[in-house]
């Protein structure tokens, strides 16, 4: 008599593709660096590294360090905040520079003061 399974293929489907290929070389590599691991703490008498258990995304979001979104949203002693600061500071100064400022006549339009090229000659 056949056994009959239901909800699964015989054949599983798998996929690829190049996220599963390096996924698969990844594996293989970090297997083959315990083993090396492995063999050389057995010579040189050290301990293996511990390695620390991996957390599931919902166990990293409950150990994640909250913080209050008042203060973090009144505090303005960031350091983003101080770079932002110290470009305004040094922006008056920038502006001041000769190559910004316009030349104005007594009518305070500016003047366009760049010298045409004569169409004839070499003037």
């Amino acid at each position: 008599m056949a056994k009959i399974s239901y909800g699964r293929s015989v054949k599983p489907v798998v996929k690829n593709n190049a996220r599963t290929r390096r996924h698969m070389r990844r594996m293989l590599e970090a297997i083959e660096c315990r083993k090396i691991e492995e063999i050389l703490a057995a010579q040189f008498g050290h301990e293996l590294p511990v390695r620390s258990a991996e957390l599931n995304r919902a166990e990293i979001c409950c150990k994640r360090v909250t913080c209050n979104r008042v203060s973090k949203a009144t505090e303005t002693e960031t350091e983003y905040h101080k770079q932002i600061m110290a470009g305004a500071a040094k922006y008056p100064d920038y502006r001041m520079n000769s190559q910004f400022t316009k030349v104005c006549n007594e009518a305070g339009r500016q003047i366009h003061a760049v010298q045409k090229k004569c169409r004839f000659g070499n003037n």
